[in-house]
């Protein structure tokens, strides 16, 4: 059972002073199954001018390493992610195999392993 998850899901905005509008809190809420991806990926604090949001230095790292730790406890089995990048080698999303059988992990890991990395074509 193959996972998506996305490349650059809740890390790709600014760095300080985040704001996150609602709906896009609701969607990422929705797709992780619960709200914790905020504290996983940003710490608050309070400077001159009130509470502050920061994005954690590996946000991405450590929001993929928890949604992993999800689907390893629904599946049992969850396979390494591989990054998946557009034709310009921006991150698109990460694809993951989570599964109840350890010879499907072992099938996946193969099989992910074997990925090409996509390179731009010129045209001439």
């Amino acid at each position: 059972m193959p996972w998506l998850s996305p490349g650059r899901v809740s890390w790709d905005v600014r760095a300080t002073g985040v704001k996150i509008e609602a709906g896009w809190q609701t969607s990422l809420d929705t797709f992780f199954g619960s709200p914790d991806w905020r504290s996983i990926a940003y710490q608050e604090g309070a400077d001159l001018f009130g509470v502050r949001r920061d994005k954690v230095e590996d946000a991405g790292q450590r929001i993929l390493e928890w949604y992993r730790g999800h689907l390893r406890k629904a599946f049992g089995h969850v396979s390494t992610a591989r990054l998946i990048k557009n034709t310009r080698g921006n991150p698109l999303y990460h694809l993951i195999w989570a599964g109840p059988n350890a010879t499907g992990l072992k099938g996946a890991e193969y099989i992910l392993s074997k990925g090409e990395r996509v390179t731009a074509r010129r045209s001439d």
